[in-house]
């Protein structure tokens, strides 16, 4: 079994807070992935447009991937098609070369099926250059040719915003310098930026991010007097600005297109909610059926391979920490363990006790973890809290519980997304 250890070289640390670009070396093709801690500009759709920084240039390429599509283009670019998440472009023109992962534990941990992906990157045939920037030495941070320590939030400025449809502006502070070697992704761009000859046009005068900061706000409250937002001088009073001029009332699903259907048509050949889609039906494809009805899941309850792995692994969100981030802080690893949770009778079964370690594995890969023995569960389904950092050992098995050993990169019909939850699996006494 491969893909369990970095071999690559290891050359910093730095935090997980905003999104993963993926890129080819030619700038063939992007992708942009999640964004985890930080600030990931999670502002109501006005502000977004009020709150952002100049355009830089129009990128010249059009071709985009789905997230859930970066393993497959960096291996073989015709595994990327279409069908299964190509936009703009027929087809991909070369593999992705090169990879920058900002601020993001995606490659080898929030992503899926972690083996293969690690497996490919392993291979620098395939990916011919990786660049990290984080705080932390992640594991995704480990694959790294170039590891940059970047800054935590206390040592940088930003602005930020309350999470989709919340009214708040957040001045985020600096409020330490950074120690060691920890810089902000800005401060070494302009660099990078003079070396290229472009520092005047890329910086437009702004040489820190604060300066930025000050720009965007100061900006934002002349071309918005309706907001009453402050200036930036008034902000950092006032660190926090509430839009009071609109209104905060609840939303309602669809209300315009039912008030005002003839202005407002649902997105439809019709305009309007369709029961039976003919759209659906001409695809022919069963897991997008034209008139709703029940269809079983891939790796669910009724499929085939339970006879081989009886157990439905579902994950979900703990207490001590947001997906991955601060997994390694020990002061939240004390707020809860990182187990399985096991119906007694599953556990009786297999002559597991509680608190004992167990081997949890499918055809992708094996974790070890302690269990938790739980009538909260029900029989014949197993959970994992998500994000725990894969620890491979050095046989590749997984000693964190981290779930995406297990998941499977199956994507979605029609809109290509992530279809990791439905997954089985089996429980041995370790």
């Amino acid at each position: 079994m491969q893909g369990w250890g970095p071999q690559r070289h290891i050359c910093g640390e730095r935090s997980a807070r905003g999104a993963t670009l993926l890129a080819t070396i030619t700038g063939n093709v992007g992708v942009r992935g999640g964004w985890a801690a930080g600030y990931g500009m999670a502002l109501n759709p006005e502000l977004r447009k009020t709150i952002a920084g100049p355009k830089l240039f129009d990128n010249p390429v059009k071709a985009k991937i789905n997230i859930t599509n970066w393993v497959q283009a960096c291996e073989d670019k015709s595994l990327v098609t279409p069908e299964n998440g190509l936009k703009n472009a027929d087809k991909l023109d070369t593999e992705i070369k090169m990879i920058f992962s900002m601020a993001g534990n995606y490659m080898t941990n929030q992503n899926t099926d972690i083996l293969h992906a690690a497996s490919v990157l392993e291979d620098e045939s395939k990916v011919e250059f990786i660049v990290c920037s984080d705080l932390y030495l992640t594991p995704s941070a480990k694959y790294a040719d170039l590891l940059l320590p970047e800054t935590s939030f206390l040592e940088r400025w930003n602005i930020g915003g309350t999470w989709s449809y919340g009214d708040y502006l957040i001045l985020s502070e600096k409020a330490i310098e950074p120690e060691f070697e920890r810089r902000t992704d800005y401060d070494w761009l302009c660099e990078v930026a003079e070396k290229l000859g472009v520092r005047d046009a890329f910086t437009e005068g702004h040489e820190t991010d604060r300066d930025w900061i000050e720009f965007l706000v100061n900006d934002a409250a002349q071309k918005r007097p309706q907001d009453n937002i402050p200036t930036f001088d008034e902000l950092l009073v006032k660190r926090r600005h509430l839009l009071t001029h609109r209104p905060h009332t609840q939303n309602v699903a669809f209300e315009q297109n039912i008030q005002d259907p003839e202005n407002n048509p649902f997105p439809t050949p019709s305009g309007k909610i369709e029961i039976f889609s003919k759209r659906l039906y001409d695809m022919h494809n069963p897991e997008i059926p034209a008139l709703s009805h029940y269809v079983p899941a891939t790796e669910g309850p009724e499929d085939s391979l339970t006879a081989k792995y009886p157990l439905q692994l579902i994950t979900w969100k703990g207490r001590n920490r947001a997906n991955s981030t601060q997994f390694a802080n020990p002061w939240l690893q004390e707020v809860q363990r990182q187990e399985l949770w096991i119906n007694p009778a599953d556990a009786a079964d297999r002559g597991v006790s509680d608190g004992e370690k167990v081997k949890v594995h499918n055809d992708r890969g094996i974790t070890m973890i302690p269990v938790k023995i739980t009538p909260r569960i029900m029989p014949g389904v197993v959970a994992l809290q998500a994000g725990a950092w894969w620890q491979p050992d050095s046989n590749g098995i997984d000693q964190g519980g981290c779930a995406n050993v297990l998941t499977s990169s199956r994507s979605t019909a029609l809109a290509h997304g992530n279809a990791h939850q439905t997954l089985l699996v089996e429980v041995e006494k370790a």
